[in-house]
């Protein structure tokens, strides 16, 4: 099966399925536009820390041992995995810390009957979709008849949103909110998110939030490892300018104004920046998407620990948490946002870390399109002040910052090619999500595929790897019918 392909962008997308074509016997080249691979969830570095792009935890641990495994590797060769009993560190304004745990039988949950039953519901729905749906292409009729035959399936069509289900369930004002900022990783606010993603904080309880040493850069370290291994070829700061198809077939990409010839071509770059700007124009006709919102992040180099016990994931909730959710949705500048805080230091001993440490804080702001206010310096200033204030609840000053870098949605827009720089890609609304996504492979061009957030099953690194494999499989199951003829 020696087939020549060519992969545009190295996210994880983009190295993992090249990992499973490399393990079938292909010739894989990754096209990088920019110096380093990993696409969005690429290591930054300020002051000799380095920094987690925007990915930083490793949900559904299990598709990364899957994934592993599928191309032949032990995960436990290549990351130093530890499990990890407090999910997040929960810090609300002028209140006590408290930890949320994974263990939904422990003291914490012990009054919260209603918010162990919804996590067990959530569970036992994510299991059946991982199945019937979230591992499987749904672009024929046949597949998407065979799961809507299945009760289950009717269950989830429910047009209730993740906010009802949520604060109906959940009585404690606290744990509802910090269960309500978990269903932002699918990138809207809870009001617009269909039901199902409730399955987002149920799957934390279900396999935990475990601690990768080194963080997502040891990941993508791993996945070069093998890549190199496998005898992939990389071609960095080689932006692909155009893809090459004829007759309803793909034969290639443009790199440098020369064609590179290939039997394959996947396209793990934005889906609609593929459709409108790569690919020729009559191939390139799609439906029209809406995107989910984007991030803020403040990355920071400080003098010191913290002082208070912060973990490696922490939730700052906020003032007013639901009005800023419809501030988000209406597209306005945050006024006292929830901010997810990233704190690798959490583990690191004081000898490890006592030059300086470092924290990561994300902000969810509207995507460029949905904004009703632009980036200026006014405005910029004003994210970093609100970021502080935070800051000071975990007991540090702006005195304590050595050095700070923030990145904003334009960013992912001019450097990612993110549509909208909506940094989740396409919204997970009911009608974007299953059977209503972009799928792995184009309708109408021969051997042209795609992977990545906007294609299904969606966002988030576990969605992508489950994402890669369909389109691996996809490729490999065409080949060995053409070899058939």
């Amino acid at each position: 099966m020696k087939k020549k392909v060519v992969v545009i962008g190295s996210g994880v997308g983009g190295l993992c399925t090249a990992l499973y074509l490399l393990h079938a016997g292909m010739e894989v080249h990754v096209y990088e536009k920019n110096d380093k691979v990993g696409g969005v969830i690429a290591p930054s570095y300020l002051s000799g820390n380095t920094f987690e792009q925007s990915a930083t935890m490793m949900i559904e641990p299990e598709q990364y041992r899957r994934f592993f495994k599928g191309i032949g590797k032990d995960m436990n060769d290549y990351l130093e995995v530890s499990e990890k009993e407090v999910l997040y560190t929960i810090i609300e304004p002028n209140k006590a810390l408290w930890k949320l745990e994974r263990r939904i039988e422990s003291d914490a949950f012990e009054k919260q009957i209603e918010y162990r039953n919804l996590v067990t519901n959530y569970q036992k729905k994510y299991s059946f979709l991982n199945k019937q749906l979230l591992t499987k292409p749904v672009d024929d009729i046949c597949t998407v008849l065979a799961l809507m035959r299945k009760k289950e399936t009717w269950s989830m069509l429910s047009k209730n949103t993740c906010k009802k289900v949520i604060s109906d369930v959940v009585s404690d004002e606290s744990l509802q909110k910090a269960t309500l900022f978990q269903t932002l990783y699918m990138g809207l606010p809870a009001q617009l998110l269909p039901a199902i993603f409730t399955s987002v904080p149920a799957l934390s309880h279900a396999q935990g939030i475990p601690h990768i040493k080194g963080g997502m850069s040891a990941f993508l370290d791993a996945l070069m490892a093998i890549f190199r291994e496998f005898g992939g070829i990389l071609h960095l700061h080689a932006p692909v300018e155009r893809i090459l198809a004829h007759s309803n077939r793909v034969c290639g990409v443009v790199v440098g104004n020369k064609p590179v010839f290939s039997d394959i071509v996947i396209s793990n770059a934005d889906y609609c920046y593929t459709m409108d700007k790569l690919l020729p124009y009559e191939y390139g006709k799609r439906r029209n998407y809406t995107h989910s919102v984007s991030v803020y992040i403040l990355r920071l180099v400080l003098k010191k620990k913290a002082p208070c016990v912060l973990t490696e994931h922490n939730m700052y909730l906020g003032e007013n948490f639901e009005e800023e959710m419809n501030r988000l949705a209406e597209g306005k500048f945050p006024q006292t946002p929830p901010i997810y805080i990233y704190y690798p230091d959490s583990g690191k001993t004081e000898q490890e870390s006592q030059v300086s440490t470092c924290i990561q804080m994300v902000v969810r702001v509207p995507n460029l399109q949905n904004a009703k206010f632009s980036w200026t310096t006014e405005k910029k200033e004003r994210m970093q002040e609100i970021c502080y204030l935070a800051l000071a609840e975990i007991g540090f000053t702006k005195d304590d910052v050595i050095n700070a870098e923030e990145m904003i949605p334009e960013e992912f827009l001019n450097k990612y090619n993110r549509s909208n720089g909506a940094s989740f890609g396409i919204a997970h609304t009911l009608m974007q999500s299953g059977v209503f996504r972009p799928q792995s492979k184009h309708p109408d061009v021969k051997d042209m595929y795609f992977v990545g957030s906007n294609i299904h099953p969606g966002n988030g690194v576990s969605m992508v790897m489950k994402g890669a494999a369909i389109t691996a499989k996809e490729i490999v199951k065409a080949c060995l019918e053409q070899e058939k003829i």
